[in-house]
């Protein structure tokens, strides 16, 4: 995870009980935020996602989703 993502979603290095990592092997989608905020709408519903601070990495297909507590990454689970 790059020091950008770090200090985009506030976090700091070391052990996160809060941190979901969500990656898209291919997709047609340019815009992988949209990407993993669509997803993370189906999952969790419309209502929750403004509980979640997301950062995407468009050039290793990776989205961040750093969740309100260590209950709600454990439903990722």
């Amino acid at each position: 995870m790059s020091r950008d993502n770090f200090a985009y979603l506030g976090i700091n290095e070391g052990p996160q009980d809060r941190l979901v990592l969500a990656w898209f092997i291919s997709s047609e989608e340019s815009n992988c935020f949209m990407l993993t905020v669509r997803s993370l709408e189906r999952i969790v519903g419309q209502k929750e996602v403004a509980q979640y601070h997301i950062a995407a990495d468009p050039s290793r297909n990776f989205g961040f989703i750093l969740c309100p507590d260590a209950g709600k990454a454990d439903f990722f689970l």
